[in-house]
């Protein structure tokens, strides 16, 4: 069936031991958010089976040039997603993700620059994604804001375009942030506040920001 969401494992055939078939529905539908949900479809199935090598025919769905990618952008962001697991604090960790390699052959559908480039893209979003979820996985007294901010300065040593300032307590008092320092008063730990700036664009673009509280004790 070619119904959105349905997937069927073959017998392989041509060198190929198995064969995935996954339903996209309509292709004159098949926009970006078809190709996140192709693409967490085709990992979470992956993911679930023994394969150690999978390779994906671009061509075969006949998509346009930024259609194809999207989809090997989100590709790379899931496959990255679907390999992090938490093993910091635990004594048995999950077992890791038996997918080591996968081949995209574009066969003409994409120039190899721009697939190169999509999946680079989608690889360096799904890291963060993961580093974001193991800070979010660490119990509270390993993740203070203290490590937090050493993170954060460790991260900035590592990137030219990114710049960190940590504001402490004395300075938040001085700013007459008092619902924040109320919030730590509770706890041994002194609050942080953690600014990040990344200027990857030119001057003139407006900046977009982020704002995240956070409570670690």
């Amino acid at each position: 069936s070619a119904n959105k969401g349905e997937t069927q494992m073959l017998p392989g055939a041509g060198g190929a031991k198995r064969i995935l078939l996954v339903g996209c529905g309509e292709m004159k539908k098949f926009d970006r958010k078809a190709a996140r949900e192709f693409t967490q479809l085709v990992c979470k199935v992956l993911g679930s089976t023994p394969a150690t090598d999978a390779m994906l025919h671009l061509a075969a769905l006949g998509l346009k040039q930024d259609e194809a990618s999207w989809l090997l952008g989100y590709l790379a962001r899931h496959l990255t997603a679907a390999s992090y697991r938490y093993t910091r604090t635990v004594s048995k960790p999950k077992p890791a993700m038996r997918l080591s390699r996968f081949v995209v052959n574009t066969a003409g559908s994409l120039p190899t620059r721009a697939a190169k480039a999509a999946l680079a893209e989608g690889k360096a979003i799904g890291l963060g994604v993961n580093e974001a979820r193991n800070l979010a996985d660490l119990p509270g007294n390993i993740c203070t804001p203290s490590f937090l901010a050493s993170n954060a300065r460790k991260l900035s040593r590592s990137h030219a375009k990114l710049s960190v300032s940590i504001l402490e307590e004395k300075k938040m008092r001085e700013l007459g942030m008092g619902a924040l320092l109320s919030v730590s008063a509770g706890s041994h730990q002194a609050a942080k506040l953690i600014v990040m700036n990344y200027k990857g664009g030119k001057s003139s673009q407006k900046p977009h920001v982020f704002g995240r509280q956070g409570h670690h004790f």
